[in-house]
């Protein structure tokens, strides 16, 4: 039977090598200055031929127990067909370090894997969903797991992490999105351009995400006549930077990503551009804005809604807890809970209410949505001013229906002659 390795054997070796019985590969060597040094040196498990060398460090700075469970996680590696050598590296990568290699792939739009050839250029990303893929990582996975090396994420941490975002209220889109976007940032680490980046893994973390997806229902949710006026009641009294922008949200019925990453540059001469690398649909978006927006969107910043906390940064979060809030005012002003709503059917509320003033494909433009057929065709025919008229006219019945409610000036209603002079129904 092999002799255990002792302290006393360790302290009286002066030069040559002395292995460990019990961990095949672990051994200590003194080199010619008298120095101990643990390494490591095993054949890889056939069919491989290849060698796997390892080091340590110095003893007693590595104690005896510390590198005999060293060595028992490489013995481990190698009996359950992992180069170790992989895992070494990757444990001195944290998640967070391997997203920023990725964010650089997803700038020049390699970082998926294309399975059949294709002629021609791919086309660069949008702007937008760019800052998605990062928005998706900073607020989901980050705070999670960012610190985590990237070789020490297991499958169980990331089912963790979706089952989380799921168990929130109302975050089962959520959860999907992120499901997705770490499919594919993993497989990115595990592909040939993901090691040739300096990300090394070995086994995809995300192979059960699948099983997690979570059902996606068409939501049809709007604030209609009755709840409308509540919702600027309830607004009425909130904070001024989050009552600037939900009205921006309303006044325009721009998408979230279209606003809360909206540059200050895009305002020229009273019209908001957004440009078509930061539209869905890739088609340029200009809105006449009318007085009330005007006094709300204008501001000194970079972005039109900033970040209080970081300035010079685009307020991207904390809107799903403001709306919850405003949600808990309008259910205490209503006298019974009011169904929950996001942001997005703020959209679809400006879209609603917006059909009662413009025809169809008027509304349908106003929200940059693609039309089709005769619609499209019909559409080309519209003057810039006919939809300057629809915004103007949807402005209007706000700002009246803020007045009647009472809170015309807390939320700083602006209504001029060229406004009360607006025809009621603009159809071009």
């Amino acid at each position: 039977m092999a002799k255990m390795l002792t302290m006393a054997a360790l302290a009286a070796l002066r030069s040559g090598k002395l292995p460990d019985p019990q961990n095949p590969g672990l051994y200590i060597e003194a080199n010619a200055s008298g120095v101990r040094v643990w390494k490591y040196r095993r054949k890889m498990p056939h069919p491989s031929t290849d060698i796997v060398r390892m080091t340590l460090g110095s003893f007693p700075a590595h104690s005896l127990d510390k590198a005999q469970k060293w060595a028992g996680a490489i013995n481990e590696d190698l009996e359950a067909g992992v180069d170790p050598r992989v895992t070494a590296k990757a444990a001195a990568l944290t998640v967070a370090g391997a997203h920023e290699k990725y964010m650089v792939a997803v700038e020049a739009n390699t970082h998926k894997i294309v399975k059949k050839k294709k002629t021609g250029a791919k086309a660069a990303l949008k702007q937008r969903t760019i800052d998605d893929k990062e928005a998706i990582f900073d607020r989901n996975v980050k705070p999670v797991i960012g610190n985590k090396p990237i070789g020490e994420v297991t499958t169980k941490m990331i089912n963790d992490l979706i089952i989380g975002i799921t168990n929130r209220t109302h975050k089962g889109v959520q959860a999907n999105r992120t499901a997705s976007e770490l499919r594919v940032f993993f497989k990115w680490c595990l592909s040939l351009r993901g090691k040739a980046a300096g990300v090394e893994l070995a086994i995809d973390p995300t192979s059960q995400v699948d099983q997690l997806w979570n059902a996606e229902e068409e939501r049809d949710r709007w604030l209609d006549h009755d709840e409308l006026p509540l919702f600027l009641k309830a607004l009425a009294t909130d904070d001024r930077h989050y009552k600037r922008a939900l009205l921006l949200f309303l006044l325009t019925g721009c998408r979230r990503s279209e606003l809360t990453a909206a540059p200050s540059r895009e305002l020229r001469e009273g019209t908001w551009h957004i440009t078509g690398e930061r539209t869905k649909n890739g088609d340029e978006l200009s809105i006449k804005l009318g007085p009330w927006a005007q006094s709300l969107i204008n501001t000194n910043g970079d972005f039109i809604i900033e970040s209080r906390r970081k300035p010079g940064k685009a307020q991207r979060y904390g809107w799903e807890r403001r709306l919850k809030k405003i949600e808990d005012r309008m259910s205490k002003l209503n006298g019974s809970p009011v169904e929950h709503f996001t942001l997005h059917d703020l959209r679809r509320t400006m879209r609603s209410h917006v059909d009662e003033l413009v025809d169809e494909a008027m509304a349908e433009r106003m929200i940059n949505h693609k039309l089709t057929g005769v619609k499209r065709i019909y559409s080309r025919n519209k003057r810039a001013d006919a939809m300057a008229a629809g915004f103007l006219a949807w402005e209007r019945r706000l700002a009246m229906m803020a007045v009647e409610a009472g809170v015309g000036g807390a939320l700083d209603v602006r209504i001029d002659d060229q406004t009360q002079a607006m025809p009621e129904h603009p159809r071009a």
